[in-house]
């Protein structure tokens, strides 16, 4: 179950990655095109209506005139729609058009102009965030262990139960986790040690009483349980 979790983080951490390049994309190649572009004010003139079959509304798509530095009038009409429409006949818009071509335009500004960079944008960022929170969590877990492999004191702490761990769920399932309690003789102090998550049901396993445990002497509450004695999950 942890090789799935890893993959479907992978997968949410790849799809993110794409996302975000390609809305880095839409905007640079956005700001490329306006620095070499005319700017001149359009006005909206029509509103293309359009219905998809299925849907019960409708889309306005804006039909804009411009006229170019040399005196022609053009119109453009967007390919992107909006319910209710984002503009009203008569608005003035910028209008920036490619000098060569120009046919070529984009129009707006803020949010009309960047959209699809925004929206891609943020969706990369639901999808990559978590997968690196996930990658930053596991990596430091491992050099957590590693360090407490190394030089962590060993202890024998008593297993006081099996808990499931509400704070993760995959497919409905919450893991499971072997909970002991150990009391420092010099301090007198009782921690609470808890083993990694399992994704099956470790009671039947539990041969014995007490499991060892390696914490770090300046801070116990940083341990790594010792569970090798369990059979591997299938």
């Amino acid at each position: 179950m942890n090789k799935t979790i890893a993959r479907i983080c992978l997968i949410f951490g790849a799809l993110g990655l794409i996302m975000s390049l390609a809305a880095g994309y839409l905007a640079w190649s956005k700001v490329q095109f306006i620095e070499g572009a005319q700017q001149v004010e359009g006005e909206v003139i029509d509103l293309h209506q359009s219905r998809s079959s299925g849907s019960s509304s409708s889309s306005y798509y804006p039909e804009i005139l411009y006229v170019t530095q040399s005196g022609e009038a053009l119109t453009h009409v967007s390919s992107t729609g909006s319910s209710p429409p984002a503009y009203d006949i008569g608005e003035r818009v910028p209008v920036y058009y490619d000098p060569k071509n120009p046919r070529k335009v984009e129009y707006g500004s803020g949010f009309s102009l960047y959209g699809a960079a925004i929206i891609l944008g943020i969706l990369g960022g639901t999808f990559l965030i978590p997968a690196l929170v996930w990658l930053v969590v596991t990596r430091r877990s491992a050099g957590r262990i590693k360090r407490l492999k190394e030089s962590g004191h060993k202890v024998l702490a008593d297993i006081k139960a099996v808990e499931e761990d509400g704070r993760i769920s995959v497919n409905g399932r919450f893991p499971y986790l072997i909970v002991a309690q150990w009391q420092d003789p010099k301090t007198q102090l009782v921690y609470r040690f808890t083993s990694d998550q399992l994704w099956f049901d470790p009671s039947d396993f539990l041969d014995r009483d007490q499991v060892a445990v390696l914490i770090d002497p300046a801070n116990p509450s940083c341990h790594w349980m010792d569970i090798g004695f369990l059979p591997k999950q299938a």
